[in-house]
């Protein structure tokens, strides 16, 4: 796909540091097209202490405009093994103007680039995937393991609606 021309911010990369070696949990990142670049969204830093960073940074989601999330994921394996990820989310939902859906689409390797270390893309685009099932599906595809805890909290898969909810 092509870039986007899209600069990135030092605040993103010192976000990104800060993410990796422990010091905060998560934050979000939006477009300024005024000024072609991607920064980090003012007060969205997740503290060490907060008791669900997951759902703290999605509730920053607006409904009609799109925003890029970093998230430090740690979750259990029904073989007892606790893992972590970093997670770079993309939200673009539905009711976003196409062209911030295109321009954060094409920024997304840009701006992925920018991290040195591997990170997991989840993308969101609706209401319904703005949950933990969608993370833990996409963790699962990559490890084929299943997962029975998510962020120091039991989850189960659902047998009615296929879907992990916390247990």
């Amino acid at each position: 796909m092509a870039q986007s021309g899209i600069n990135i911010s030092a605040n993103v990369i010192s976000a990104y540091a800060s993410i990796r070696v422990d010091k905060s949990k998560g934050c979000r990142f939006k477009l300024d097209l005024s000024q072609d670049l991607v920064f980090l969204e003012e007060g969205s830093e997740i503290s060490k202490a907060s008791p669900d960073p997951f759902k703290e940074l999605i509730d920053g989601f607006p409904d009609d405009a799109c925003r890029y999330a970093l998230l430090k994921v740690r979750y259990s394996t029904e073989d007892m093994r606790e893992c972590h990820k970093l997670c770079f989310l993309m939200w673009t939902p539905n009711a976003a103007n196409i062209t911030d859906k295109m321009l954060t689409t094409s920024t997304k390797d840009t701006l992925k680039a920018k991290f040195p270390s591997p990170v997991t893309i989840i993308r969101m685009q609706s209401r319904e995937q703005k949950c933990i099932n969608t993370v833990i599906q996409t963790l699962y595809n990559l490890d084929k393991m299943v997962i029975t805890g998510f962020q120091g909290k039991p989850v189960v898969l659902d047998e009615d609606s296929n879907e992990y909810i916390y247990a």
